[in-house]
């Protein structure tokens, strides 16, 4: 799990800088039992000390969805692809 900062950014905040842009995965043996929660948990206090907000996009259809938006992050528009979703999650 990392952010980074893609040449054209998913989202930026109102001051016009990139938000990080979350990227994750959990081996497929491994999902279900709550690491991607954790992970989430442990990169948000991080990033939370440095940025008001950060994004990610998932395809529409992407089971991930849900662990985000329990997580907070909430849907922004068209991502990228014809079935991108941003989504933001905001820590103040």
């Amino acid at each position: 799990m990392w952010t980074y900062h893609g040449s054209l950014p998913l989202r930026c905040d109102a001051a016009g800088v990139p938000l990080p842009e979350l990227c994750i995965a959990v081996a497929q043996g491994h999902r279900g039992v709550g690491i991607g929660g954790m992970l989430l948990d442990a990169l948000f206090a991080d990033l939370a000390k440095d940025h008001d907000a950060m994004c990610t996009n998932v395809h529409v259809d992407n089971p991930a969805k849900r662990l985000y938006e329990r997580k907070g992050f909430r849907p922004d528009g068209q991502g990228n692809g014809p079935l991108g979703l941003a989504l933001i999650k905001r820590f103040r």
